[in-house]
């Protein structure tokens, strides 16, 4: 996986002004409470588009901003998967919280208070781990297929999982640092406050469509070896 290309691609573009101007229009629309859903849907189904690019070694892979009823569906289905993800973790947080501010208060309240979070802080964390690499894995084969189921056949997801972890890990270790970046950039006033958004999905989703490019070579090579022994 080649992380600084995945930062530098955009770039080489020669409409890249125009389409990264419309991703910060609809990020911007994104955060207008419920409309604000429709318009996260579009930029999520765009951003599917673009996995499915880079997965397919297209030159430039930024999607052309066309069909948007396409990309609302396809982006759709995908923040529905997401907050299925995430429906576990918001019920553990909010049971979480009600434990926590039942037994705080006073000396002994607070020293519970830091023993729950310590014992329950590891769980919550290598659940979004799991959940996020499992989600990820996921929106590969979503980005080809297109079929929502996939997001709901965790015994397969999991087996995949643990296929490619050394992969997963690579992954997330790139996707953070990506973070890291678009949060420095969201630091400067002004420019920075345009530029965060406009690339965040860019960014992201060229590192998520290399990791489904790596993850589809190997699928390939394992059916043909299969078809090969069937053969013989």
């Amino acid at each position: 996986m080649d992380f600084g290309y995945s930062l530098s691609y955009v770039f080489e573009d020669q409409a890249w002004v125009s389409k990264l101007a419309m991703l910060v229009l609809f990020m911007l629309l994104s955060a207008i409470p419920l409309l604000g859903l429709l318009a996260l849907a579009v930029v999520l189904g765009y951003m599917v588009e673009l996995v499915s690019n880079v997965r397919s070694g297209l030159p430039n892979p930024l999607p052309t901003w066309d069909g948007y009823e396409t990309k609302f569906r396809t982006g759709g289905y995908l923040l529905i998967a997401w907050f299925v993800y995430h429906l576990p973790f918001i019920m553990f947080f909010g049971c979480s919280t009600w434990l926590i501010s039942a037994v705080a208060g006073g000396f002994l309240g607070d020293l519970t208070l830091y023993v729950v979070i310590c014992c329950l802080a590891p769980f919550a964390l290598i659940y979004i781990a799991l959940a996020w690499s499992m989600f990820a894995l996921a929106t590969t084969e979503y980005a080809e297929s297109l079929d929502q189921n996939i997001y709901y056949r965790i015994a397969d997801l999991w087996w995949s999982l643990q296929r490619y972890t050394s992969l997963t890990i690579q992954w997330m270790i790139m996707s953070f640092f990506v973070n890291i970046l678009i949060s420095l950039l969201a630091l400067i006033p002004c420019l920075g406050w345009l530029a965060a958004p406009a690339l965040a999905i860019p960014w992201q989703g060229h590192l998520l469509g290399q990791y489904a490019r790596h993850v589809g070579i190997d699928t390939d090579r394992r059916q043909q070896r299969k078809r090969s022994k069937m053969r013989s």
